[in-house]
């Protein structure tokens, strides 16, 4: 167990599995897991928050959210550079205000980032839509399916198709679906052979839970003996394992 030196609220874990990015009170920060520090991020304090994701290099974090610079105010995603704090805007949020108000549900949530940084995945009022980064042109996926995350190797999309309780695989550059699975949590192993899940039948009652790997190739899944029953949160994601050493 690694304690953190404070609760985050948006937060992703770093490719290298190394660190997470989480937000703040004020500010973005980046919490090293080994030994535990804070690292507030340069220029992060002008935005609040509603989703982020970090490149493969940690050298771009891609927010979700509101940036606001003097009178100025914008909605939508953004790039901030971590280490000279420089943002600029990727693709502007055109859902309308209601009365003075911004619905919760019109912010892009469940933020992920292609490999190539091309393309982003999020959920926007239930919808999974694909933003083009460069573009800026969202595409909708079908109405059954929600939170996408790609694997690290950028061949395949995975969302969660809610109707039938089952995590769909889809080509990355076609989405085209070609494998279900049984749900996961949708967090890639950084080789991109594992999907991370609860495991359904694991008699830990109500509150605790146990974790397995679904493998993409075989389908089978793979009992994370050191969780078993110690899982009580419904967020996860997979770190180093220098950092158990």
């Amino acid at each position: 167990m690694i304690r953190l030196p404070f609760a985050v609220g948006a937060f992703a874990y770093s490719p290298d599995g190394m660190a997470l990015y989480g937000a703040g009170a004020t500010s973005l920060f980046k919490i090293e897991l080994q030994p535990v520090r804070t690292i507030p991020v340069p220029g992060s304090n002008i935005f609040r928050i509603d989703s982020l994701a970090v490149s493969t290099h940690q050298d771009r974090i891609i927010v979700s959210g509101v940036r606001k610079q003097e009178s100025m105010e914008e909605r939508g995603i953004f790039e901030l550079n971590p280490l000279n704090g420089e943002s600029r805007l990727l693709v502007l949020n055109d859902k309308p205000k209601i009365g003075n108000l911004f619905p919760v549900q019109s912010a892009w949530s469940y933020l992920a980032v292609a490999p190539d940084g091309k393309r982003a995945a999020a959920m926007r009022q239930r919808v999974l839509e694909i933003i083009d980064l460069t573009s800026g042109d969202v595409k909708q996926l079908p109405a059954n399916l929600e939170i996408g995350t790609w694997s690290p190797d950028g061949k395949w999309l995975a969302a969660i198709d809610w109707k039938k309780g089952r995590t769909v695989l889809m080509d990355a550059a076609t989405l085209i679906p070609q494998r279900t699975f049984p749900a996961s949590n949708l967090d890639w192993s950084p080789d991109s052979r594992y999907l991370l899940g609860v495991k359904k039948h694991d008699f830990c009652g109500p509150y605790f839970a146990t974790l397995e790997a679904t493998s993409v190739d075989t389908g089978k899944a793979v009992t994370i003996a050191s969780s078993h029953c110690k899982v009580n949160r419904a967020t996860t994601g997979w770190v180093s394992a220098a950092l158990s050493r």
